[in-house]
């Protein structure tokens, strides 16, 4: 049979709910306030506790001793506790930012206000934050972790490497891969490039030019008019000489 806890400083109201636990078939824990789930924290702590853990507590905020609050925040450090659920019970009315606030501190899988809800009403909200809370540790367990390459030399952890004695990291999933090429530092004074005349051509390729002279357009001569022929000037009268 599961067990619940039930914190609750108001008698007649604890064993009410004490009373529906029978009825929803849960072994009750009941506690009075703080001081006594304070000492039942610390005989679960201390290995003295031998029943089984329970697997939800309905903590009231307001007791003597230390608070609801504060007990929540107790069972959360508890590592046997992880699958508990916290149910916080309080008779005063907070507001959306309050409630918001209180569940974060208490790390709570639900707020009710009293009065508290009717009996099926009641069990069903209960179960449901078990329901929640054990999905929860359960996703925070079976997550998948990031996906980070495993070296197969080399420290495991980073505190362990050492400057000088570090190694190149083989991956266990990556293809062999050829290192990288050595960079070679620059050189300070380059040497002058080097200039060549430029070259020489074969004596058959040399380029030869001859000389025509220009020849008289013969179309143009057969259109010009012919030039008459010389002819020796007359004589002069006899006697007459030529100065």
């Amino acid at each position: 049979m599961p067990r619940w806890i039930i914190l609750e400083d108001d008698t007649v109201l604890r064993q009410l709910v004490a009373a529906m636990c029978q009825i929803w078939e849960v072994e009750p824990i009941e506690l009075a306030d703080g001081f006594a789930a304070a000492g039942w924290l610390e005989l679960l702590n201390s290995g003295a506790y031998h029943g089984e853990i329970p697997e939800l507590a309905l903590l009231d905020i307001r007791m003597p001793g230390p608070q609801g609050d504060e007990i929540a925040r107790m069972i959360r450090q508890t590592p046997k506790l992880e699958r508990m659920a916290i149910v916080m019970m309080t008779a005063f009315v907070l507001n959306p930012r309050e409630e918001a606030d209180l569940m974060e501190r208490t790390q709570a899988d639900l707020v009710l206000r009293k009065p508290l809800p009717a009996l099926f009403e009641f069990n069903r909200l209960l179960r449901d934050a078990i329901t929640r809370r054990n999905a929860l540790v359960d996703a925070s367990k079976h997550a998948p972790a990031e996906e980070v390459a495993t070296p197969v030399n080399g420290p495991a952890h980073a505190a362990d490497v050492h400057p000088a004695t570090v190694q190149p990291t083989v991956l266990a999933s990556s293809a062999a891969v050829p290192p990288p090429a050595e960079d070679k530092p620059p050189m300070e004074n380059p040497p002058p490039a080097e200039v060549r005349p430029p070259a020489e051509k074969p004596a058959h390729l040399i380029e030869t030019r001859l000389f025509v002279p220009d020849l008289p357009d013969e179309s143009a001569a057969a259109s010009a008019p012919p030039t008459p022929p010389a002819t020796d000037p007359p004589p002069g009268p006899a006697g007459s000489t030529q100065a």
